[in-house]
């Protein structure tokens, strides 16, 4: 089970007793309850994939005579697909920020 309403308690910086036992207390990043890579709120987040597809087979047999028959066929075929993360609920929190950045060859993960 989880116990959603506490993980917003959590997110919005209120003391929560987890399921451990221990209580816990989130800390707020510099700009607010921000989610993401550096802070440790939690967020749900969906992963979609979207895929396109065409194509097309084709076949031509040709008896030549009772003893003789040739086929001839194509089969072409296109497919492209697109694979992403969004976010469904901040669960609570002020925002998401996302640091990784494939854009940027000097990004460190660990700052």
């Amino acid at each position: 089970m989880v116990l959603f309403d506490d993980i917003v308690s959590y997110n919005q910086g209120e003391s929560i007793v987890f399921s451990d036992g221990n209580t816990y207390q989130r800390d707020p990043s510099p700009d607010g309850y921000i989610n993401g890579f550096r802070y440790n709120g939690l967020t749900r987040r969906a992963f979609t994939s979207s895929h396109h597809w065409l194509g097309m087979i084709a076949n031509y047999q040709l008896k030549i005579n009772q003893n003789f028959t040739t086929n001839f066929g194509t089969d072409l075929r296109y497919s492209q697909g697109s694979n992403y993360i969004r976010i469904s609920n901040l669960l609570g929190a002020d925002a998401y920020f996302d640091y990784f950045n494939l854009n940027n060859l000097d990004l460190k993960l660990f700052f």
